[in-house]
């Protein structure tokens, strides 16, 4: 864990997620020390471009990505959450997510963009 530690201080996020990998790392403990470090210093989305480069399927990462969303959902990062679902292709949940975002919104073009992207969500994942 505390290499896991130095590589994550050192933004060195795609050794850390080969290092999670080769070493089975536990879902917790990469949530405990790369998301959480990626959710203090914004890099989640850094962190979404590395585990796709590292594993286009997303079969590898699957625990991983669970556990991270669990954590997301938890820390009420949703609009990071929804970039996770999408780019997972959970179109259900990132549909729900969706009318949420759109229920908590502010603006009218935010709102209307929410409603269309639940709309288009929920429509995939019905196919």
């Amino acid at each position: 864990e505390s290499l896991l530690s130095l590589l994550v201080r050192e933004n060195r996020l795609a050794q850390a997620v080969t290092y999670c990998l080769e070493h089975q790392v536990s879902p917790q403990v990469f949530v405990d020390v790369v998301a959480q470090h990626c959710l203090a210093h914004n890099m989640l989305h850094t962190l979404q471009k590395v585990i796709l480069a590292h594993d286009p399927s997303l079969t590898k990462m699957s625990e991983y990505l669970t556990a991270l969303k669990e954590f997301l959902f938890a820390r009420r990062a949703l609009d990071v959450l929804y970039s996770y679902q999408v780019c997972t292709r959970d179109y259900l949940n990132a549909g729900l997510l969706a009318m949420r975002l759109f229920s908590s919104s502010t603006t009218w073009d935010a709102r209307v963009g929410h409603l269309q992207n639940s709309y288009a969500h929920l429509s995939a994942a019905l196919l």
